[in-house]
């Protein structure tokens, strides 16, 4: 699931990764990654867990920028563990 969660981070911040420490960057990854992290409804889960990390870091460049990018990631994400269950 690391790698998956790495994928879709770097695919959704884009470049902007580049210009986030690299330990912040896998803090992100891993969080996400996490078997029993919860995503919340529209990604409020990402946004309680990591929201202020993604502005304060630069990520994204306010928090109705990060709101988006927590529910694209939630989505993203839940749909791969679901996909992955159904295949299992």
């Amino acid at each position: 699931m690391t790698e998956v969660a790495s994928s879709v981070v770097h695919e959704v911040l884009g470049p902007r990764t580049q210009d986030v420490d690299q330990p912040i960057i896998d803090y992100i990854i891993n969080v996400l990654a996490d078997e029993d992290f919860d995503f919340g409804v529209d990604g409020d889960g990402v946004f309680d867990a990591l929201g202020e990390l993604l502005v304060d870091s630069g990520c994204v460049s306010d928090f109705s920028e990060c709101r988006s990018v927590s529910c694209f990631l939630s989505i993203a994400l839940s749909l791969f563990k679901f996909t992955f269950l159904l295949l299992d």
